[in-house]
């Protein structure tokens, strides 16, 4: 395990070997265009492009940015989790208040709120400084108070209208005054995000923020152990999945925690009652993470649960904090005694006097020690630390590595294009290197085409047959060509389409019985108005046939339509939703997939260029270095869904047949017959179908050719875009070196010439200056 100073260190050492290459760079360069006697625009523009990414890695690796992001389930004490990491009470404890918006706090020496003015706000905005850490966390919330009255009543699309909150909030943290302690790097700067609920966490304003905030982040997330009921448990399991996947990438950069662990001290055998709890859950998690991202099987088998108690911990934290008045002080462990004395031995609880205002320093001392062991906080935060140890260089160094590397790459291409062409001294020799070059250009196509082979089922896709099975087929042929886990293939249209339309028919159907539905995630993209809509469709008349279908004459077929109509604007409305956040997510995984296989493939034409070159006399060295790179991915585009139900119209005429009683005679009241009279009356309206035969039918409208066109097209798209980008890049690489070659030509034909020996000399500098670049980008090796 690294320790606590490995991190800091490793960045400055991977900044200071970039920075000495692109010192050797510029120190090259000149000297260079001197032999050549000749200026190098393509190289100085590209060198140019090299400074400016090594001067904003040496920025990250001086005072790099560490974010830490807490999520959970229901009532699992997320923001408390925040409340820790700060040392104070700055975030509301209620879950209800802090589940709508992303509140930021910044690690700063002054105390700042700042409530940005966000689109229709209905709640107080502005900069307020000085403030004590209850009236921020008064201020934040009342704000989150407003912010859900406002919505409150209001349709989804009308909630839209409404941007949630963004506060930030800058404080002196914990973890920022003690960065050392948890191994973070010297004069970083340090954000807490607590994220929103599951509810808000996905909606359109909420979740551009949550992807793009937490993307870079250590996340914790928090899972409630004081939840008994089973049906619940497998409801928070379920948001344990759902958070994971909206935070996206490897589920090893974050940190699972079984908060409120205390729960278990009343039991008879706390002990093992935590022991079967923590394992039942663990295996839990793991199993249904495996399930939903099985790409990261590995990763996901060595996640490990903290039992943790935040509350409490928390308040030994303040109890302890010299910054906070006596008074603060005393009420934190007034109320750690009250309701949190089951983490004390009884007999120390006894020795104490009744009154924790009574307490001696050298009783507060040992209540808040043993206080804090209870709740485990030192075990929390050595688990960070190693979490941020493990984790923060993989968050902070590929992308700026990568960003250097391709410009020093192009660097050296160019140079070496200039360098193979300009000691040649006769024109057969131009001629002849001509000759080898288009050789090598054939040879490197083969070993393209040979590669590219390995991604041949993506690239035809059949129209004809299962794509599923096609899918998975191609799944295995690519694990086993580039040894990579091709998971998200097997799946795609189980995660994308089946998964989600069972749950929201699951959630769908129990909202129609007494009972009603129960999904965070659903009940926060539109399963409130469905639920809304569904309960007056049931209180009319379509309550009494919904279990079989039937006719509805007009006087109450046309209200009775108005409200099915409305109830399947919601469901479809949900669905969609419901869609499109699967289909980004499992678009995301696919395309991460796909960026390794082009990763994969980049990296095996390299080696094979290299190869190739060495071959052939080491000629034209910087077409080894064309691969090098990034390659682009389109985003995955699904296809919305329609749907309205079948409503016939019916009429019939409906005979009455009765028998009157008329007088035989005028005036003769007592002689009467009887007569037969018959009445034609029309009746009309609408025939419903069942419940049940709406669902059905709404099920079907999820056109699952539709969507395998959807994704057929981006893979075959995808595909085609990166052979596209690998021919055009070999092709822009082999002509730099076919038009300085025709240069060179040129000039010779000019009786031009130039002092080999100097030339011929700086090419072991290109050497040395490609084996720089090939150190600063396996800066995992430093560790």
């Amino acid at each position: 395990m690294p320790n606590q100073s490995s991190v800091g260190t490793l960045l400055m050492n991977v900044a200071l070997q970039w920075d000495r290459a692109t010192e050797a760079f510029e120190e090259f360069v000149p000297d260079i265009e001197a032999a050549l006697e000749t200026s190098l625009p393509e190289v100085r523009q590209e060198l140019q492009k090299l400074k400016d990414s090594v001067v904003r890695l040496k920025r990250e690796a001086q005072q790099p940015t560490v974010v830490l992001a807490t999520t959970g389930t229901t009532s699992s004490g997320k923001s408390t989790i925040a409340n820790v990491l700060v040392g104070d009470a700055l975030l509301p404890k209620a879950v209800q208040e802090m589940s709508a918006g992303v509140v930021t706090i910044e690690h700063d020496q002054i105390r700042r709120l700042k409530v940005t003015d966000t689109k229709n706000a209905k709640w107080e905005t502005g900069e307020w400084t000085d403030l004590s850490a209850e009236e921020i966390q008064d201020r934040l919330a009342k704000l989150m108070e407003a912010y859900r009255n406002a919505l409150d009543g209001l349709a989804p699309h009308e909630c839209e209208e409404i941007e949630p909150p963004s506060c930030t909030v800058q404080w002196p943290t914990r973890l920022g005054l003690n960065a050392d302690a948890f191994g973070l790097p010297k004069g970083c700067k340090i954000r807490i995000l607590d994220l929103p609920g599951l509810k808000y966490v996905d909606d359109n304003l909420n979740g551009d923020v949550v992807k793009r905030e937490a993307k870079g982040a250590m996340c914790i997330v928090a899972y409630n152990s004081y939840e008994t009921d089973a049906n619940k448990q497998a409801a928070l399991l379920n948001q344990v999945v759902d958070q994971v996947k909206v935070l996206g990438g490897s589920p090893a950069r974050m940190m699972f925690i079984l908060n409120r662990i205390d729960a278990f001290l009343t039991d008879p055998n706390p002990e093992e009652s935590e022991k079967v709890f923590t394992h039942r859950v663990t295996h839990a998690v793991q199993s249904k993470l495996r399930e939903a991202l099985p790409e990261y099987a590995d990763e996901i088998k060595k996640i490990l649960p903290l039992g943790f108690s935040s509350e409490p911990a928390l308040m030994t934290l303040m109890a302890d904090n010299p910054n906070s008045s006596a008074e603060s002080q005393e009420t934190a462990i007034s109320n750690l005694d009250k309701h949190y004395n089951a983490l004390f031995p009884r007999e120390f609880l006894n020795e104490l006097p009744r009154s924790a205002s009574r307490f001696s320093a050298q009783e507060k001392k040992e209540f808040v020690q043993i206080g804090s062991k209870g709740a485990r906080l030192d075990r929390f935060e050595a688990t960070l630390r190693d979490h941020i140890a493990k984790n923060l260089p993989e968050l902070l160094l590929p992308h700026l590595v990568q960003e250097a590397s391709e410009p020093a790459r192009n660097v050296l291409r160019f140079l070496d294009t200039r360098i193979s062409t300009f000691k040649l001294l006769r024109e057969q020799e131009v001629e002849d290197a001509q000759q080898r070059l288009e050789e090598i250009n054939q040879q490197l196509m083969a070993s393209q085409a040979e590669v590219l082979g390995l991604v041949g089922p993506l690239r035809d896709l059949p129209e004809d047959e299962d794509l599923q099975i096609h899918l998975v087929n191609a799944g295995e042929i690519l694990s086993s060509g580039l040894g990579l886990n091709a998971a998200p293939l097997w799946s795609v249209f189980h995660d994308i389409v089946k998964q989600p339309l069972d749950r929201l028919m699951a959630y769908t159907w129990e909202s129609g019985t007494q009972e009603g539905g129960h999904d965070e995630l659903l009940d926060g993209i539109g399963g409130k108005e469905l639920q809304k809509s569904l309960r007056n469709l049931m209180a009319g008349p379509y309550g009494a046939i919904s279990q079989t279908g039937g006719k509805i004459e007009d006087s109450q077929a046309e209200q009775t339509k108005k409200d099915l109509n409305a109830f399947s604007r919601a469901l479809t409305n949900t669905a969609n939703r419901l869609l499109v956040r699967e289909s980004e997510i499992q678009g995301k995984r696919l395309e991460n997939l796909l960026q390794e296989i082009e990763t994969k493939i980049a990296e095996q034409l390299g080696k094979n260029a290299n190869e190739i070159l060495a071959a052939n006399g080491h000629q034209f060295k910087g077409l080894g270095d064309l691969f090098h790179r990034q390659f682009s991915i389109p985003k995955l585009q699904i296809q919305r869904i329609h749907f309205e139900p079948d409503i016939e119209r019916w009429s019939e005429t409906l005979k009455e047949v009765n028998i009157v009683k008329q007088q035989r005679w005028k005036y003769i009241p007592f002689f009467t017959k009887s007569v037969v009279v018959t009445i034609e009356k029309s009746a009309s309206g609408m025939k419903f179908g069942s419940y049940e035969s709406i669902l059905a039918s709404f099920g079907g409208s999820f056109e699952t050719s539709n969507l395998e066109d959807s994704v057929r097209e981006w893979l075959v798209e995808s595909i085609k875009g990166f052979d596209h980008e690998l021919e055009s890049t070999l092709e822009a690489g082999v002509n730099e070196y076919r038009r300085q070659l025709q240069d060179r030509l040129k000039e010779l034909k000019k009786g031009v010439q130039v002092k080999v020996r100097i030339v011929e000399s700086h090419e072991k500098g290109i050497d040395k200056l490609r084996q720089r670049v090939q150190d600063g980008e396996d800066w995992r090796k430093l560790k």
